[in-house]
């Protein structure tokens, strides 16, 4: 049995990853009856779009966050904004008066033993309609 790394829901699925390059949907009385497939390195972390009910956002090992309309297991969009770095974990930032959605994404610090670091995470805030990045941690 592989350990799951991240889990969201909605009212009508739930969504799991296991240690591989995909996620799954499940409905209540079914195992992955729909697999989103397209990363090349593991799937790290998954967020819904509360923007539109029936997209997730997945990031993962391979350096890409990638957009998808889950009904129908199709990657709409894909996403390099830290190339090379690994994506430990994805959160949504989305607010009623901005038009904008920002993704948070969680790496590690490279190279891996970056002198005087008090963590060795990063964060950064990536601008999803404008494709920018900015490191939130100094």
């Amino acid at each position: 049995v592989k350990p799951f790394v991240s889990m969201a829901f909605n009212l009508a699925n739930c969504f799991k990853v296991a240690s591989s390059s995909h996620a799954c949907c499940h409905s209540p009385s079914s195992s992955c009856r729909l697999a989103l497939v397209g990363h090349t390195g593991t799937v790290t972390s998954m967020a819904l779009n509360p923007r539109n009910s029936l997209q997730l956002f997945t990031s993962s090992r391979d350096s890409t966050v990638r957009l998808w309309d889950y009904s129908e297991g199709k990657c709409l969009e894909t996403a390099t904004p830290l190339p090379g770095r690994q994506i430990r974990r994805l959160f949504v930032a989305s607010t009623a008066r901005s038009k904008s959605l920002s993704l948070i994404l969680v790496t590690k610090h490279y190279p891996p033993k970056q002198e005087r670091s008090s963590t060795p995470w990063c964060v950064s805030k990536f601008d999803w309609a404008h494709r920018s990045t900015k490191t939130l941690d100094a």
